[in-house]
């Protein structure tokens, strides 16, 4: 008797189990072609920004419709849109949120050259514009 209010117990726990955390239907970068939304601070400004790339020094977004280049020098905090990860005090992150930041940006595989002159004539702009403060 008691094995089978365990078992029953258990059975209960897994269906429970399978309706909590984030379900594709409900996250952003599983459901859309963008990256995920960033909030970005620097010393001189805070914005919103798509994540596009990510690589070991900085971070390529798209910020009101101009492609931006946010070096981690100059990012005082970078949170991110339904994940925990985040970047913080001008430090790069270590490579674990690299990665798990990689795969919810637009380009996860990262930004070939061709990539990043069809994102910059799309944009009509001539280069990356590099954030310095």
């Amino acid at each position: 008797m008691t094995t089978r209010r365990i078992g029953a117990g258990l059975a209960a726990l897994a269906l429970v189990a399978c309706h909590v955390g984030t379900r594709a239907s409900s996250f952003a970068p599983a459901i859309d072609p963008e990256g995920v939304s960033a909030r970005i601070v620097t010393h001189a400004a805070t914005f919103e920004a798509e994540l596009l790339a990510v690589s070991d020094t900085a971070l390529l977004l798209l910020r009101n419709r101009t492609v931006v280049l946010a070096r981690y020098a100059v990012i005082r905090e970078a949170t991110f849109q339904q994940v925990s990860e985040a970047v913080e005090g001008g430090v790069a992150p270590d490579s674990t949120t690299r990665e798990r930041l990689r795969l919810i940006s637009r380009f996860p595989q990262g930004v070939s050259r061709e990539q990043l002159r069809a994102l910059l004539a799309a944009y009509g702009q001539p280069a990356v514009d590099v954030l310095t403060r």
